[in-house]
């Protein structure tokens, strides 16, 4: 279904609401330095296996330094979004969505990284993030994606092809790399997520 039109494209204020295939409502906003808490939490509730897809790599924390990272944001040569189902009065984040320009790198091109935890994946929580990940690029003036894939991430690579905006693959020792335009509209992703 569409977004709710309340979305704001201000990077660092960015949010939308949406609704889920199944009648859930995400909602959709930039990331904030106070979202460390939230983080640790979806972190923890990962299994093994998200984790290794997601670093590339076991991993049994985030260290403080990475919390730094992944929320104190330039919202132009990185950023990124969290989504988040309602718990009663509250908002439980589970599912990260980001971007990441190569430090010596080009400020048109960046590295994509998707997280859902496990027990909210299938639900179309991933596609949505993409799709507001890539508003948030292109008005940022990133026109491609990166994604640094294992080669049996079947899930994220499903969900980059299906864009139908692959502009190249290639395979090696068990990684996959695919470059993404972001130039999608919302008719590039399925009615139903």
């Amino acid at each position: 279904m569409a977004a709710n039109l309340t979305e704001t494209m201000e990077a660092r204020k960015y949010e939308a609401d949406e609704r889920l295939r199944d009648g859930g409502r995400l909602h959709v906003r930039a990331i904030r330095p106070d979202d460390k808490t939230s983080l640790i939490e979806l972190f923890e509730r990962l299994s093994p296996d998200t984790i290794y897809y997601r670093f590339l790599r076991a991993k049994k924390r985030l260290s403080a330094d990475e919390l730094v990272y992944l929320t104190e944001l330039d919202f132009h040569r990185q950023a990124a979004l969290a989504a988040s189902l309602s718990d009663g009065s509250s908002q439980r984040v589970v599912g990260v969505g980001r971007y990441a320009c190569a430090p010596d790198g080009p400020d048109d091109r960046a590295e994509i990284a998707i997280t859902i935890e496990d027990a909210e994946q299938g639900r179309g929580i991933g596609t949505l993030l993409l799709k507001h990940l890539m508003r948030v690029a292109r008005n940022e003036g990133i026109a491609e994606f990166e994604a640094n894939l294992l080669s049996d991430n079947t899930r994220m690579i499903r969900l980059l092809e299906k864009t139908g905006l692959v502009l190249a693959r290639s395979a090696k020792a068990g990684l996959c790399q695919l470059s993404v335009s972001t130039a999608a509209t919302h008719s590039s992703f399925p009615a139903n997520h």
